[in-house]
């Protein structure tokens, strides 16, 4: 082939191979969110286009024979993760953003090695290539957006500066002769392509902003209060180990940090962090009535004990009306959140017991003057607890007068939990949370249950705590990547997971005092149909249950729209009146 047939037929080939790339980006970027093999399959083609585009276009190039060695990296890297399925895709964002660092240094030793405008477009779109596999690297958590959409984009620009080079290559051919085609090729570009190098740049350069800025946000650190004894102190459960008053969390109260003996998930007795809210009012003749509070989901990290959060009351739902109407708010952290221990997350008795024995600390706080009538009331996480903790009461802390159950959008139901939030991402995290929680309490293998491409994501999210919209959005990929793969079997559906789940739904013993249940009508985490259907059953039982419906109110509102009713009926039950109910 002589020189000039062999230079069409470049051109040629760099056009077609820009124009594939530029409609496989924008396919990328357009609907990522596919099956996990579509997305490997679409990731490894446009490995493999990129590669062979940046082959094509490599006569540009100051160094011509380096470029082609990036593309070549190109090739085998889309070939590999084609062959290789067990590479995972953070491990696919690893190799991604490692070739792209590469390609980026090259393009920016080849700008160094130019001159004119066009050295300046090389230099961009080489920082922009190290900026978007830095980004790749240090935050592999952001898989889905470094694969489908920052690859994607990535894909877009390489296609660009493809078709860029054929043309070029076709105009040198026209306007100039064979000798001086090599060095006419890095006359000044045009127009669009320097837009498209800046624009680029720019959203590169700021998704690394974004990711190192969201990347820097964390649970706190728990401080010297929280450091387990080097023995748990003997004595009945609910022992003060340590207590201090901090900053008051509400009006007209005194809040005092504790942490007290209780019984972890081993069974042995534990140290767990908690709060316990006095009111300032003079305590009546008879002392003060205490009202457990159990807390919905915060996380399963140390670092999201409601104790150590800034706004421990953003959490804590009626607690305002509860001082107000002069009970002692017991709330429990649980055993994991602010003590360095897993967290038993939905793992009812657990959580029970720890609940109990938080009313026990209070009775032996000198500043609650507290007495053994209580009742309990939590909402979501705090709905399942509550729950428990009145199943548990009677046998666990015989001591103690339980008056009343109160619990709002109360998880009646793992299985169905589980199933009615799969599609959603905040359902995603929830599962995340239990699966992962479960397989550190249990010792369980995480992967008998969720793909081995799932199980980095599962891990991250049970990193974060919920109470932060910031450490939220840091897991937002890992969400979405959960919509692409996630679980191998449903946990319910293969042993011992299914047992867990069993014995973690409530309603398995009966609570033999009166129930209240809470449930937001546009609850989309807790189905209202199966609040309802807990509450019929628990009727069939004999149990006396009121259901309190709070039309249009959704799941994270339920707990505060409903805390005037929710103090208004445990102040009826402390008063001994009649129980109303929604049994027929």
């Amino acid at each position: 082939m002589n020189r000039s047939l062999e230079h069409r037929t470049r051109w040629w080939i760099a056009v077609l191979l820009g124009v594939v790339c530029i409609g496989l980006g924008v396919w990328l970027v357009a609907a990522p969110f596919r099956s996990e093999a579509t997305l490997r399959w679409l990731i490894a083609a446009g490995m493999l286009l990129s590669g062979v585009a940046e082959i094509a276009s490599s006569s540009t190039a100051r160094r011509p024979a380096l470029a082609r060695v990036v593309g070549a990296s190109w090739v085998v890297t889309g070939l590999v993760v084609f062959v290789v399925t067990s590479l995972t895709l953070y491990g696919i964002a690893l190799a991604v953003g490692g070739v792209i660092v590469v390609g980026g240094l090259v393009r920016i030793g080849d700008a160094l090695a130019r001159r004119g405008d066009d050295r300046a477009v090389q230099l961009l779109a080489g920082i922009t290539n190290v900026l978007g596999g830095v980004l790749a690297v240090a935050w592999p958590a952001v898989t889905l957006l470094v694969l489908a959409i920052v690859f994607g984009v990535r894909t877009v620009v390489v296609g660009l500066v493809a078709v860029w080079s054929g043309l070029s290559a076709r105009r040198d051919r026209r306007v100039a002769t064979s000798d001086d085609r090599t060095a006419d090729a890095t006359t000044a570009p045009s127009r669009w392509r320097l837009v498209g190098a800046v624009a680029a740049f720019g959203l590169l350069a700021g998704a690394t902003v974004i990711s190192a800025a969201v990347n820097r946000v964390g649970p706190n650190e728990p401080d010297a209060f929280y450091e387990q004894p080097d023995e748990v102190p003997d004595g009945p459960l609910g022992t003060i180990v340590r207590s201090e008053e901090i900053d008051t969390i509400t009006p007209d109260a005194r809040t005092f940090r504790v942490m007290y003996t209780s019984t972890g998930f081993d069974g042995d007795r534990r140290a767990v962090s908690g709060l316990i809210v006095v009111p300032t009012a003079p305590a009546p003749s008879g002392g003060r009535d205490v009202v457990a509070f159990t807390h919905g989901t915060t996380g399963v990290d140390p670092g999201c004990a409601p104790s150590l959060l800034d706004e421990p009351a953003a959490v804590m739902e009626a607690l305002p009306q509860l001082v107000a109407a002069g009970y002692v708010v017991a709330a429990t952290d649980y055993q994991g959140l602010g003590t360095s221990s897993r967290h038993p997350y939905l793992v009812g008795d657990v959580e029970a017991m720890n609940a109990l024995d938080a009313v026990r600390a209070a009775r032996l706080l000198p500043e609650a003057d507290a007495t053994d009538r209580f009742a309990v009331w939590g909402h979501s996480q705090g709905g399942h607890s509550s729950l428990f903790t009145g199943q548990l009461a009677a046998s666990y802390a015989s001591e103690l007068d339980l008056v009343g159950v109160a619990a709002g959008g109360p998880v009646p139901d793992l299985v169905e939990l589980f199933e009615f939030n799969l599609a959603t991402p905040v359902g995603k995290i929830l599962i995340s949370m239990a699966l992962k929680a479960w397989a550190d309490v249990y010792e369980l293998d995480l992967e008998q249950v969720v793909t081995p491409s799932a199980r980095e994501a599962v891990e991250e999210i049970a990193e974060i705590c919920v109470t932060d919209l910031r450490q939220i959005l840091t897991r937002v990929p890992d969400a979405a990547l959960l919509g692409v793969t996630f679980l191998r079997v449903p946990p319910w559906e293969v042993e011992p997971w299914a047992s867990i789940v069993r014995d973690n739904t409530p309603g398995g013993a009966p609570t033999g005092v009166p129930m209240l249940l809470v449930q937001g009508g546009a609850d989309t985490i807790v189905d209202p149909a199966l609040t309802q259907r807990f509450a019929d059953e628990r009727c069939a039982d004999g149990e006396t249950v009121e259901v309190l419906a709070l039309p249009g109110v959704d799941h994270v509102s339920t707990g505060f729209e409903g805390a005037d009713q929710v103090t208004d009926w445990i102040v009826d039950r402390f008063a001994g009146l009649p129980a109303p109910t929604s049994c027929s």
